[in-house]
């Protein structure tokens, strides 16, 4: 029962982190962030590593693809630069496959701690939206931790391979093979 309940856990403080990031990273879109982010996208290379990092933390294109075609929309972005920023957010977006396997539960828990506490008290004032995306974030990789923690065990059990192998005799599941 304790490797559902981390399923069941962790699977909640994934979807809860993650919209406590695509917020938070929402609610810094003001004009002024607009400008700025004009700013460090301003070369091929800084495209992508914004896009790479934006992906990376807000783990929804929707929020990105918002940002990068109204800039565009209003002729302060080039399409190619818009392009770059995309591209490389799919690739940001990757990144945290690889961050499931490692093993960053002490990183993830200071993080969750001391974004947690700024959260909370909304302290420093003006950083409340970062506060939110970082506590967002850590949640997100906290929740990824509990699931592995919870897959685990199951792993090892016979019936939940025989469940997990049964779906190649399904009809539905023979064509995606």
């Amino acid at each position: 029962m304790k490797p559902v309940g981390y399923l069941v856990g962790g699977t909640s403080l994934f979807f809860a982190g993650l919209h406590l990031l695509s917020s938070g990273l929402c609610r810094m879109t003001g004009r002024r962030f607009l400008l700025h982010f004009v700013k460090w996208v301003g070369t091929y290379t800084k495209a992508g590593m914004v896009g790479f990092v934006t992906g990376f933390l807000s783990q929804s294109m929707s929020a990105l693809s918002f940002i990068v075609s109204s800039l565009v929309g209003a002729g302060m972005l080039p399409v190619k630069r818009d392009m770059m920023v995309i591209f490389w957010a799919n690739a940001g977006i990757g990144i945290m496959i690889l961050l499931a396997v490692l093993d960053i539960k002490v990183l993830v828990l200071f993080v969750l701690g001391a974004a947690g506490i700024c959260f909370a008290f909304k302290k420093p004032r003006h950083m409340e939206n970062i506060g939110q995306t970082l506590f967002g974030g850590a949640m997100l990789l906290y929740g990824l931790i509990m699931l592995r923690t919870g897959a685990e065990p199951l792993a090892a059990m016979p019936w939940f391979e025989a469940f997990l192998f049964s779906g190649d005799s399904h009809p539905i599941s023979s064509h995606f093979s």
